[in-house]
Parts: C-alpha cells; structure tokens; sequence
C-alpha cells in the first residue's frame, strides 16, 4: 500500500512538472528550473536573453557583471523515511569565458573576461537536493533520485564598430560627385573606411538637400537579426558635423552584420555655404537593451555649396582643389546669397597684379580657348587679366548654382575688349569699383568712362585716322567716345564694321580704324569691332 501511495505522489509530482514546463517557456526541455536576470534583459521570443553591453570596437572591453539567479518552482520527493536538504546550486559559464563570484548559491554574479566579447553563449545552472534520513542513526544520507535539474539562458556580448560609411551611392539624397584631380578620376567609395589609414577625402552637397549616407558595422557575432535593432546617430560631444542627427532607415538586408549597407537620413541642411567635417557616434539597441560603448566616425573634409552646381560644372566635375580654393580660401562659409558669393569670389582672385597674359582663359590654338584651371591652382597669386578674373568668378559662382555669365565689351577704355560678369542685369567688375553688383550694363559702362575722365583719361574710345583714295593715313589720328548705345546695338553678325556716319568727325572724309588701344604709345591696327557678347564658359573644356 505505501509503495502504492508512492508512485501516485511520483505521478501527480511529474504532471505539476510538465505543467510548469509549459507554462514557463525559459524552461529547457524536461527541466525543473529556469535561469533568470533582472539585469540587461531582453526577450527573445517568449524566453529571457543576457546581453552585455559594454562590448568596446577598440578591442578592449570594460569589465560588466551581471547577476543570475535560479527560479525554483518544484521540489523532487525524498525517499520514505527521509526529507529534502537544501538545495545545492552549481553555475557554468565557461562557454561564454566568464569568471563567477565561487558562490554555489541561488543568485550569483558573472564577470566578463577580454575573451568574452563578441560571442553568444549560453550559462548554465543547476539543482541538486540531497535525501537525509529522518533517522540519521540507521541511514546514510543520499542524492535524491531525481537527480540534477538543470536549466541555462541565452547570452549574447555585441562588439559594433563602425566598418564603413558612403556619402556617394546610387540612391536618392546622395552627395555630389567630387574628383581626385583635374582628370577626373572619381574619388573612391566608401569615402569613410575604418581600416582605410589616413586617405584625404571630400564630400560635397548642396545647401537644403536632405543627405542620406550608408554605414556599414563590423558586428560580432555575426548572426544577430536587424528588427532587434535600433539605432540612431548623435555628433558626438566636443565634435562638429556638417551633417547633424541621423535617423535610422529601412535597410534592405535582414541581417546585422557587415554585409548590411544601413541608410540614415539628415536634417535638412541649412541655406548656406558651410565647410568642415562630418563626425557621428552611433547609439545603438539590441532587443530594447542599451549597449553603452557607441561606435563612431569621422570625416575631416565635407563642403556645402549654397544650391546645385550649374554651367560648365554640368559637364566636368569639380575636384579637391577646387573646392579648397573656392570655398576656403575664397572664404564663402556662411554665405546665404549670390551677391556675396560673387563679391567675395571676385575680390579674391581680383587683388592679383594685372597681367594681359591670361593664366586661365587661354588661346590654345587660333580662335580656340581652354580654361586652364589646373595651371592658376598651382599658385592662385598669379598675375591675372580681366579675362582671368570674369571666368573665374564666373567658375566659382556656377560651382554654387549661380548662373553668373561672363560679358566681353569691345571697346572698353583704352582696351580692346575687357571682361566682367552680368547676373541678372547687375554688373560686377574686380577690376573697377562701379561693379559692385548694384549697377545695370550701361550705368556700369559710362560709370567707369566718367571715372577715367575724372583721372585726364578719354573715357571709352578708338582710334581714327583720316585716309586718301589710297587708304593711306592723312595727318594727326583722331579719338571717337564710344557711347554704350552704340555698343548695345551691335550683334555678333555684324561686330566688325567700319565705322561710318556715326562718327561725329566724319563730313564726309574717308575714316579707317587706326586701333582700338595703346601700348607703351605705339598705335596698334585693328578693325573697328564693337560688340558685347558672352564668353561661354560652359562651352569650354576646364583642364
């Protein structure tokens, strides 16, 4: 009868224990006990996970304890005639190479050692009770037979650093393209490279684009799903960042690893020209448990023009140097409109001494011209000329989104032709303070007139001489103003003419164009050209 009334209590013991397995699913399978944490936890699924958060990119982790403790819900039956010692606990966390306090107790701590990173593992804990005779004087004392209970919990120890980050992809928001040099060569991707050294790189966008930029982590382990992740991107603390707080996108592939290309998207960038770096520490949760060691990034050299480059900047790419010059060394940051860009711009390369050479606007061959950008780079305090100076304001302007042209009038002073830009119809000159932008084409032009005259100049004029049936010269050349009217009127079809009844002088005399300025007071031949007309920068090849 006693031996029957035991295997009924056996019988009822094994079905409460199957209950509670299945009623508490962080048991393992045929266990009496579950492991269980209030420190760094996390669920996955309907079962408890460990995740140690303080797993360092650097390589050398900080020291993180966390405390487990063994949940007891059933107690084995002893043997007729003994009763159940207390429970002897032992813990295992050799898989995941952490060191415990030596407590065999029911709550212990686990300490993390270097070679612990990076892993999942599991800690394993387990149960014993002993049977102790109720009469210790006939009977010995024995291991209940139920044996060992056992039961672990899941534990995982991210190490995230930042792999890579992509400026320049083939997604929407990207930045612009920037070259290595006047080649052309497109500087590589990843712009950002971890175990990239020290390679100079430049990142360009345009003023109120919305930058979106790819990351890629080096993650350990590597089996960890992107929907347990979250993240998000701060400038970190004593850092500056063109580019400000970064928001997390959907990524296309499942996995957290260093195959995923992370988009993040930025603020809208402010209306203005900004220069400096891009610098973000990344925040990261796993499975709603913050890991506390944030990787991050820099990039020393990111520009922001004030809109969309236009001109000759549609049709060759702008490269380092020149971003350096017309950005920095031009001083446009913090810019927000196109008539200070242009003044600052022209009154940098204007301040050159004169040189009718040109350095940038050159003739390569007969009536052919380059702008040789590359050669005025290597020493931007060249001697410039007026042609020099328009394409180069000019350059600078289209590389913000201005489409600042580039005028030739001919006559001008004592010049045969000299060079400015228009924008609108608002002159700006280097050269002569009345091009300061404020001044249409005519009041820019008799401005200046009026100034030299002010100075004992003629103002805008030409040469003329008087000529027998034989085209020869008869006496003293004579000086013919050139009014802007007449200028206005011309058209390239008929820029060379001779001139007419239009000169005051003429009644009724045989009048040839002697030249159209002086040099050193040698009167230099020309044909009678008058004419305004833009110089196609856009048209030229930039070298």
């Amino acid at each position: 009868m006693k031996a029957f009334l035991y295997d009924i209590l056996c019988l009822l013991a094994a079905c409460l224990l199957i209950v509670t397995a299945e009623a508490s699913s962080e048991f393992v399978n045929g266990s009496e006990i579950k492991v269980v944490t209030k420190e760094n936890r996390a669920m996955e699924g309907k079962k408890e996970l460990v995740v140690f958060r303080k797993g360092a990119a650097d390589g050398k982790p900080a020291v993180e304890e966390v405390k487990l403790k063994i949940t007891n819900e059933f107690k084995p039956q002893p043997r007729e005639e003994y009763k159940l010692s207390d429970p002897i606990y032992k813990w295992d966390g050799k898989e995941g190479n952490l060191t415990d306090d030596g407590k065999e107790e029911e709550e212990v701590t686990f300490t993390t050692t270097e070679k612990s990173w990076g892993k999942e593992f599991k800690i394993k804990g387990s149960i014993e009770y002993k049977d102790i005779p109720l009469d210790p004087k006939n009977k010995e004392e024995l291991v209940n037979q139920k044996g060992l209970a056992k039961a672990d919990i899941k534990a995982v120890s991210p190490v995230v650093k930042v792999k890579s980050v992509t400026f320049r992809h083939d997604k929407e928001n990207s930045s612009l393209p920037v070259a290595e040099d006047a080649k052309g060569k497109l500087i590589s991707t990843p712009e950002y490279q971890a175990d990239g050294g020290d390679k100079e790189t430049a990142i360009l966008y345009a003023s109120e684009s919305t930058p979106v930029i790819q990351v890629c982590f080096d993650v350990k382990p590597a089996n960890l799903k992107m929907e347990d992740v979250k993240i998000k991107g701060e400038v970190g603390k004593g850092k500056e960042s063109i580019l400000k707080a970064l928001t997390m996108e959907k990524a296309d592939n499942q996995n957290f690893d260093a195959n995923s290309k992370i988009p993040f998207k930025a603020a809208k960038l402010d209306k203005k020209v900004a220069l400096g770096g891009v610098s973000h520490e990344f925040e990261i949760t796993y499975k709603d448990v913050q890991l506390i060691n944030k990787p991050d990034y820099s990039v020393e050299k990111a520009y922001v023009v004030l809109k969309k480059p236009v001109g000759s900047w549609t049709k060759k790419t702008p490269w380092k140097k020149v971003l350096q010059f017309f950005i920095e060394e031009c001083n446009t940051k913090g810019i927000d409109n196109d008539h200070d860009i242009i003044c600052k711009v022209k009154s940098k390369v204007g301040s050159n001494k004169y040189n009718e050479v040109g350095v940038v606007y050159v003739n390569v061959r007969y009536n052919k011209y380059d702008i040789n950008l590359s050669n005025f780079l290597k020493d931007t305090n060249q001697k410039t000329n007026c042609s020099d100076v328009a394409t180069l304001t000019g350059l600078c302007s289209n590389l913000h989104g201005i489409d600042l042209e580039v005028r030739k009038c001919m006559p001008f002073l004592n010049w045969e032709y000299h060079a400015y830009n228009k924008l609108g119809d608002k002159i700006y000159d280097a050269r002569f303070p009345p091009g300061d932008g404020t001044k249409n084409e005519e009041q820019f032009y008799n401005q200046v007139g009026i100034d030299e005259k002010g100075k004992g100049e003629k103002g805008h004029y030409v040469q003329l001489s008087e000529v027998d049936i034989n085209n020869n010269s008869i006496g003293e050349p004579f000086f013919w103003e050139v009014p802007f009217s007449y200028i206005k009127k011309q058209t390239p079809a008929s820029a060379m003419k001779v001139i007419k009844e239009d000169i005051p002088e003429y009644e009724g005399r045989r009048i040839r164009v002697v030249g159209t300025k002086i040099r050193d007071g040698v009167v230099v031949p020309a044909k009678a050209k008058f004419l305004l007309e833009d110089i196609k920068i856009e048209n030229l090849e930039i070298k």
